[in-house]
């Protein structure tokens, strides 16, 4: 935006489970990660805290987060 407020990460995981066919269900399939790509506007705060809720729901749905600072 023209504040210039805008933070993001990436957060990877694996074990994603796709119904659909798609390049990235084969991926997965195939043990491959798959990365999450995060971009808002608001303070670090808040999008530090995104990023903690992100990654609470993928635990909780039994997905292995790699790698989770960004």
């Amino acid at each position: 935006d023209k504040s210039g407020i805008v933070n993001g990460g990436a957060i990877k995981f694996a074990n994603l489970k796709l119904k659909q066919s798609s390049p990235s269900s084969k991926l997965i399939a195939k043990g491959k990660d798959f990365t999450v790509n995060i971009l808002g506007t608001g303070s670090l705060n808040q999008m530090l805290e995104v990023k903690s809720n992100l990654v609470s729901l993928l635990t909780r749905q039994n997905r292995k987060v790699i790698n989770f600072t960004g």
